[in-house]
């Protein structure tokens, strides 16, 4: 319907997304090439339900990954992601109830996986006195 992210047109360059198991913990990486959540020339989102992590983002000269969503009566919006974020999670807001159900999509900058803290995959992992920095933000146009 109107005003829902059906309408809306994503695009971003990522080499790997991760499945999950029922749970929506991540049972390791595949390709996007040839799957549903391949969005790297952009297409509709239609009525596909996403909730997936993707990693393997293609950067620009800065070192930034870009999604970029295109809504037909607000524009476009991009959101942009620095080194320090490997990860991106892609909702589109399906499991929402009501008037929030599909009215949103979530775009998640992430500096490890889902289930990172029992896989120990990418976790960051301070001693007192160090620090981490990551940055993200969003243009529209």
């Amino acid at each position: 319907g109107t005003g829902k992210v059906d309408q809306c047109r994503l695009q971003f360059d990522a080499g790997l997304w991760m499945p999950t198991d029922r749970r929506g913990i991540p049972v390791g990486l595949s390709p996007v090439a040839g799957s549903d959540v391949d969005f790297r020339t952009g297409q509709a989102i239609g009525e596909q339900d996403v909730d997936v992590t993707f990693t393997d983002l293609t950067r620009d000269s800065d070192g930034l990954a870009w999604v970029t969503v295109s809504a037909p009566e607000t524009g476009t919006t991009s959101v942009w992601l620095d080194e320090g974020y490997p990860y991106v999670e892609i909702y589109t807001s399906h499991t929402q109830s009501g008037r929030y159900w599909r009215s949103g999509l979530g775009v998640e900058p992430m500096t490890c996986p889902p289930n990172g803290f029992a896989s120990g995959t990418d976790v960051l992992s301070l001693e007192p006195g160090q620090s981490a920095f990551a940055r993200w933000g969003m243009k529209p146009e």
